[in-house]
């Protein structure tokens, strides 16, 4: 049994060099996995630089570069060329654990068979937007009667599964909805999910605000086209305008946080703020262009 991991990366060569480090660190003989690199169209810098460092590590890595076409479409031609029985999904600002790969290994050996795994993402930080990412739990994995996603900044498919079931959609070309769509796709397919404890990865998750409006524009996107595709739109204009503005939910879901301290919950009351107007913003983006 061989294990691919893919990784996408754009203009982020300093953290994937980091990620490259942590896989390199694995405690499971190197023969058993593979590592692709997809880098998604980055400057030349960055690209110079991925080149010139991946021999220095002692794996068997992969480099592919294409035109940026989004990290659907470079998950897609990861696992593609991908030569393992199980395709390994993980972000370029993510350092895995030493035995992420063994865990992963031995939940294979419990569950062979009809199921996709993930494995646990901690974040780092101690700022506010970091604190504020884990106390909503933005990147953990989810499998419930309304929603399933399995976070590709960690886990892992069967590629039997991946070829049977097309990947990613890679009209989603903006990280945020390809992990939920395909996540979705496998289920109804019978695809079980195995939510892991363990098979961990250290995220580095955003601590700039700008970065952070970003990412929750694309997660608004990515929330559009899933109602659209499933034709689940949640409301009109005017509905989702009037829940932006519901101040008294917007309160109450921060202030009864007793377990932080006073300036944090008003700092996570004016994030969620942020976070509805990204997400109104993002979601609607799409909704109206298709």
């Amino acid at each position: 049994m061989k294990y691919s991991v893919i990784i996408p990366t754009y203009n982020r060569s300093r953290f994937l060099l980091n990620c490259l480090s942590g896989i390199g660190r694995q405690s499971v003989a190197r023969d058993l996995y593979e590592v692709i690199v997809v880098d998604d169209g980055s400057e030349f810098s960055h690209s110079e630089n991925i080149e010139k460092e991946i021999p220095s590590y002692n794996v068997d890595i992969k480099y592919f570069r294409q035109e940026n076409s989004g990290p659907a479409s470079a998950r897609n031609l990861g696992w593609k060329a991908a030569s393992g029985d199980y395709i390994i999904f993980i972000d370029d600002d993510c350092v895995p654990s030493e035995n992420w790969l063994s865990d992963y290994i031995d939940a294979v050996q419990t569950h062979p068979s009809g199921y996709a795994y993930g494995g646990d993402i901690i974040g780092t930080g101690e700022d506010y937007i970091p604190l504020y990412i884990e106390h909503k739990n933005f990147l953990k994995h989810k499998d419930t009667p309304s929603f399933s996603n399995l976070v590709t900044a960690n886990c892992m498919y069967a590629k039997k599964d991946l070829i049977k079931n097309g990947g990613f959609d890679e009209r989603i070309t903006w990280p945020g909805g390809e992990d939920p769509e395909l996540t979705i796709r496998m289920k109804a397919a019978g695809v079980d999910l195995l939510i892991i404890d363990g098979a961990a990865v250290i995220h580095n998750h955003k601590d700039n605000l700008c970065d952070f409006w970003k990412t929750l524009i694309n997660y608004g996107r990515g929330i559009g086209y899933l109602e659209k595709i499933n034709n689940n739109q949640s409301g009109n204009f005017l509905r989702e305008l009037v829940y932006l503005l519901y101040i008294k939910r917007l309160i109450m879901n921060n202030f009864m946080k007793r377990e932080y301290s006073l300036r944090i919950r008003i700092c996570f009351m004016a994030l969620d703020f942020i976070r509805r107007i990204a997400f109104f913003i993002g979601k609607w983006k799409v909704v109206y262009k298709m």
